[in-house]
């Protein structure tokens, strides 16, 4: 069996990608949050006590804000200085007031860190379980946790190229193909068009299939795909 060796690694649980956020104050304190990326959320996120650690007033009145567990009842400042994994940026910010509430990395701010210029081997982090691995940003989404090697990342390209030929019209396909070839412009239309960057490659092939299946060199290339795919992990 061929082990796979990855340069960093964090106890991480699940399938959801993380980014590395500092939070700065005006005076130049600074908060460190490994942030869930959620697309799905129009803001960066962190709890109101992370405020209070870099000396950041929280003025105006709380804002009702719709969040996957119901509504509640947030501030948000406008133009906080923000790190993404490196990437100095001014964002929104809302802030929340559990303590105990996940920081999000939102919609917002992901999309002006990726207009400033990330490196995609390096700047966005996914959280893998047993063994637990710290994968760059071009191994995201890959249910396997298998590397993407040259051939495997060619093969991908050229079966989303496929796919998109055959009619599939996905926004999780652009953004494959963006994370794959370095556009960032289509990483941003993708993102914008409501792609899920939790969606696993295997899932999305799953989802394509049933309009992709009888064509010739769709399974062709389909198999090639299962077959480095396959030899990267054993």
């Amino acid at each position: 069996m061929k082990t796979v060796n990855y340069l960093h690694s964090s106890q991480f649980t699940g399938k959801r990608p993380y980014s590395d956020v500092v939070l700065y104050g005006p005076t130049g304190l600074t908060t460190a949050y490994k942030s869930l990326v959620d697309t799905g959320a129009d803001y960066a996120q962190f709890p109101a006590a992370a405020a209070s650690l870099v000396d950041l007033l929280l003025s105006g009145p709380p804002l009702p804000v719709h969040t996957a567990s119901g509504i509640a009842s947030m501030t948000l400042i406008k133009d906080v200085s923000l790190d993404v994994e490196g990437i100095s940026i001014t964002a929104d910010v809302l802030f929340h007031p559990d303590p105990n509430s996940r920081p999000l990395l939102g919609r917002q701010a992901l999309l002006r860190a990726v207009e400033a210029g990330f490196n995609r081997k390096e700047w966005l982090w996914t959280a893998l379980p047993s063994p637990v691995r710290h994968q760059h940003f071009r191994d995201f989404g890959d249910s396997t946790g298998s590397h993407f090697d040259d051939e495997n990342e060619d093969i991908r390209i050229r079966l989303l190229r496929r796919i998109k030929q055959l009619g599939v019209s996905d926004p999780n396909v652009d953004l494959f193909l963006a994370i794959l070839t370095s556009d960032i412009q289509l990483l941003r239309s993708s993102l914008q068009a409501g792609a899920d960057p939790n969606l696993p490659f295997g899932e999305l092939l799953k989802l394509s299939h049933m309009t992709c299946h009888q064509d010739a060199d769709y399974q062709h290339l389909l198999t090639q795909f299962l077959a480095t795919d396959l030899g990267s992990t054993q």
